[in-house]
C-alpha cells in the first residue's frame, strides 16, 4: 500500500525578480550521547594503577600498594575530604566505584547523568526515570544495557551514596 500526500491548491507560481537560495539540507537529529561510565573522575574498566595515580589512599590491600589479581576482586578506600569517601573494587581494572557522603552539605559529587549527592528522589526520577528496582534499605537500581548497574542510596529522602559497577554476571 502506498501513501500519498493530499494535493492542496496553491496560488499560481510567478517569476520572482530575485533568485531564491537553494534549500539547505536538514541533518537528521543524532541520538543523545550516552554518558561515560565514570564517577568521581574514575572510569569503569580503567587500569587500577592508572585510576589511583595521585589519589590519597587510606587503605591499601598490601604493604606495597595495589596488587592486581585477575582471579580476585579487591577493595581500596580513598578519602575524598571531610564530606565523603570512595571505595573502588577491582581485579586488574576498576569494576565498581562507590562514593558515600559523610556530610552531604560538604560533598560535591555528581554522576554523568547530573544526579548529585543530596538530590531528592524526585530529582533522581526526573534525571534517570523509573528505577528497575527499589529495595527496602533505600537503594534505587538502574541497569544500563543489561551490564552496567547504577545504584543510588537514600537517607532521609536524599541521595547519600552513588555506585556504578559492571559486576553483573561476574562470579
Amino acid at each position: 500500500m502506498q501513501f500519498f500526500a493530499p494535493i492542496v491548491a496553491a496560488a499560481p507560481i510567478t517569476a520572482s525578480p530575485t533568485p531564491t537560495p537553494a534549500a539547505t539540507p536538514v541533518e537528521s537529529p543524532t541520538p543523545a550521547a550516552t554518558p561515560p561510565v565514570t564517577l568521581a573522575g574514575i572510569y569503569l574498566g580503567e587500569d587500577i594503577g592508572a585510576a589511583l595515580r595521585g589519589m590519597p589512599l587510606m587503605y591499601s590491600p598490601s604493604q606495597h600498594g595495589v596488587s592486581p589479581d585477575p582471579d580476585k576482586v579487591q577493595e581500596i578506600s580513598i578519602d575524598l575530604g571531610p564530606g565523603g569517601h570512595m571505595y573502588l573494587f577491582y581485579d586488574t581494572v576498576v569494576r565498581q566505584i562507590n562514593i558515600i557522603a559523610r556530610n552531604r552539605d560538604q560533598f560535591d559529587q555528581t554522576d554523568p547523568y547530573g544526579v548529585a549527592i543530596g538530590d531528592s528522589q524526585a530529582r533522581l526520577t526526573q534525571l534517570r526515570g523509573t528505577p528497575a528496582l527499589v529495595n527496602d534499605q533505600g537503594f534505587w537500581f538502574y541497569v544500563f544495557e543489561g551490564k552496567i548497574r547504577w545504584i543510588y542510596q537514600f537517607l532521609d529522602g536524599r541521595v547519600v551514596q552513588i555506585s556504578v559497577d559492571d559486576l553483573i554476571g561476574h562470579p
